[in-house]
């Protein structure tokens, strides 16, 4: 056999193969978790963003000086800006000032008109819920909210709390 055909003939290393195998691997594993879930469509996601859409109604309420509204449906969340200036109540909402679509894996729960700070909570589902929180043009609720969110299996379930006097919001784990 000619030095030519000894090189022609060698095969894969057992290391190659190994890197190579390994490379695969990491491939299958980031695609295999990638295709499970939506991007950034978690509960404990959707709940930071719903405290976060609250926050900023609240933030432009007070430099505004306009009432804010902030709609949360199933599907989206809408924050409005009302007509009137100063403290006086806002008789329409007719500014849309930004608008968030929900993952379809995520479900907004429920919602009520105080925050309900204590675990132990079992809101029943809404199917239709059209839930409106109200923001002062002084940056207070009228009401305070809890709006409860979890994924479509309920294995996650969180909480967005919004405090009537301060105005405060915050998302937690569990209802």
């Amino acid at each position: 056999m000619t030095r030519a055909n000894q090189l022609a003939q060698r095969g894969f290393t057992l290391i190659e193969m190994m890197v190579v195998i390994a490379i695969i691997a990491i491939f299958a594993a980031v695609v295999f978790g990638l295709t499970l879930t939506t991007y950034g469509g978690n509960a404990e996601n959707v709940s930071d963003e719903v405290a976060s859409q609250i926050s900023m109604a609240r933030m432009r309420a007070v430099s505004t000086k306009r009432q804010h509204e902030v709609e949360i449906k199933n599907g989206s969340i809408a924050v409005w800006q009302g007509n009137t200036t100063g403290m006086q109540p806002a008789t329409a909402f007719p500014t849309l000032v930004n608008q968030v679509d929900l993952p379809p894996n995520v479900s907004v729960w429920n919602a009520q008109n105080t925050a309900n700070s204590g675990s132990g909570a079992t809101p029943s589902q809404n199917t239709t819920l059209d839930y409106i929180v109200k923001i002062n043009a002084d940056g207070t609720s009228p009401t305070g909210a809890t709006v409860f969110i979890t994924d479509r299996q309920q294995h996650s379930k969180f909480r967005v709390l919004l405090y009537s006097l301060t105005g405060a919001t915050y998302a937690r784990i569990g209802w």
